[in-house]
């Protein structure tokens, strides 16, 4: 009977300059190309909140923007890591890949979203993709930080 087994690409740092990213500001990274042709990613953030009061719906939303050729990205994102105006709170043809909830300000918090591909399987193959980060926390970041891990699936 086949067995199935994943394997994975190196840890790879996206380019975003998010550190101080204001409350309800959004930013996007440089772009991302799939040079492997990963069927699926996993997402690794980290951030650190200001003290003060947090908002009701205290979160960080994160969305992937893919691009058939790493030139042509859906307005109004583009290639090159800045900030983002969200259209009605969502990207343009972006497709929301988890959020990070955040109870407390002045705070660190950690997400790990284990797979992109279940939101969209065309997500992951795209050739080029960017992140965005939407701040939903009410408070602005004093760090931040986001990388990436390729995966594919090999059946034996």
């Amino acid at each position: 009977m086949p067995t199935s087994k994943a394997k994975y690409g190196t840890l790879t740092t996206i380019a975003i300059t998010a550190n101080t990213l204001a409350a309800g500001d959004a930013r996007q990274s440089d772009k991302v190309q799939n040079l492997n042709r990963y069927l699926d990613l996993e997402l690794l953030i980290g951030f650190t909140l200001a003290a003060g009061s947090p908002s009701d719906q205290s979160k960080v939303n994160l969305y992937l923007v893919p691009s058939p050729n790493g030139t042509n990205f859906p307005t109004p994102a583009g290639e090159s890591d800045a900030d983002i105006t969200l259209d009605g709170g969502t990207p343009v043809e972006g497709h929301l890949v988890g959020f990070i909830n955040t109870p407390d300000a002045g705070q660190a918090y950690t997400g790990h979203l284990r797979s992109v591909l279940q939101y969209d399987e065309a997500l992951a193959l795209a050739p080029w993709w960017v992140l965005v980060v939407e701040n939903r926390t009410g408070v602005a970041f004093t760090a931040f930080s986001a990388k990436y891990l390729g995966k594919q699936i090999e059946i034996a």
